[in-house]
């Protein structure tokens, strides 16, 4: 492991990086640790994160805040790591100038970048992003049939048709509310397999305008359509059980 032969841990503004080298006087063998957001999936302006150099004592720095300047950490290979943080993902390490980068893994935060006999110190920028939610959420008809949880419908209303959302529903059925279809309890024939794919396909409807659900609006909307054309009461409740499945998802209803 290399040791710092001599630390100079100082906070320089990143808007007046440059200049604050000038005026300080650099030293060759310098390190400059920097901190920013993501910008496709950004994380809160100022929140702080804890990193060290070569495994040392922690320090901190906050997203677009000061940078911090390591003045003389001696030549060849450094390591710096970014503390893991619950919903953050590290989605970027630059390293300029860039022919001293050595390595970096993204998911240990952690990057080598190495300093030289220049003035010119060695930047190393982190980027976090905010780690999407997995695709694997479901609230299930029940959740949303009940009249406490009509605020957390978003898109739909619960007099709408299903008749008005989907196609090739059986006469009998596609006047019925989008609330009356979640109360729906199957039966025998094809309508009772109707009956059964309309409650999963609404509350897959609902699902997915609301929370990280595997299925889009308008996906959910074509396959009970195209399984309604089959007039086929297996393929019906083969799409419902699919539904079903992702309505009771293993992420869980996160709407109260």
């Amino acid at each position: 492991m290399k040791y710092i032969s001599i630390v100079r841990a100082v906070r320089i503004p990143a808007a007046f990086l440059a200049l604050a080298f000038f005026g300080m006087g650099v030293q060759a063998h310098d390190i400059v640790v920097c901190k920013k957001s993501d910008a496709t999936n950004p994380v809160a302006a100022g929140s702080s994160y804890s990193f060290t150099l070569d495994n040392g004592a922690p320090f901190s720095l906050t997203v677009d805040g000061d940078c911090m300047f390591f003045g003389q950490v001696g030549d060849g290979s450094h390591i710096i790591t970014e503390a893991a943080q619950s919903g953050i993902v590290v989605s970027n390490i630059t390293v300029d100038p860039t022919d001293r980068f050595v390595s970096s893994d993204l998911s240990l935060g952690t990057v080598t970048a190495t300093a030289v006999n220049d003035p010119t110190p060695t930047t190393v920028t982190f980027y976090n992003a905010e780690q999407p939610v997995p695709l694997t959420q479901g609230c299930t008809p029940g959740y949303w049939k009940q009249s406490q949880h009509f605020d957390s419908w978003v898109g739909f209303t619960t007099d709408e048709t299903v008749g008005s959302i989907f196609t090739g529903v059986d006469a009998s059925l596609a006047d019925e509310s989008l609330l009356t279809a979640l109360q729906g309890s199957g039966g025998s024939g094809l309508v009772g397999a109707e009956r059964i794919l309309l409650r999963a396909a609404v509350a897959a409807l609902l699902n997915s305008t609301s929370i990280a659900y595997p299925s889009t609006e308008a996906d959910i909307i074509s396959a009970v359509n195209a399984a309604l054309a089959t007039g086929d009461r297996s393929a019906i409740l083969t799409l419902a059980t699919t539904l079903d499945n992702a309505n009771n998802g293993v992420g869980g209803c996160p709407l109260s």
